[in-house]
């Protein structure tokens, strides 16, 4: 198989990874809307962010999932003190249905 004929999938480029983060910064950048605060809709875009490689099958679903839970504590969205934030993040698996 020569270089030319390999699909840009095959050479690990795909849309479906950029497109995550296409939705994400869409949303980030867009107006808050009323009702909402920063905080609140930078949260969303997250979310909407990892909905996208959920639904798209970018990666597998653990990894998404999971780069949506740190960007999330990381970036302050759940609670401005990070041992709070880590403390959150951390709690899911403590639950025996994630396992």
């Amino acid at each position: 198989m020569t270089a030319s004929s390999q699909t840009p999938e095959a050479k690990g480029f795909s849309w479906k990874l950029i497109a995550p983060l296409v939705v994400w910064l869409a949303i980030y950048l867009w107006p808050v809307p009323s009702g909402l605060n920063v905080n609140q809709w930078h949260y969303f875009a997250v979310f909407a962010a990892v909905i996208t490689g959920l639904i798209l099958e970018s990666m597998p679903v653990g990894a998404v999932g999971l780069i949506g839970l740190t960007v999330a504590g990381i970036s302050g969205y759940i609670d401005p003190d990070p041992t709070k934030s880590l403390r959150w993040m951390l709690a899911g698996f403590a639950e025996s249905t994630v396992w």
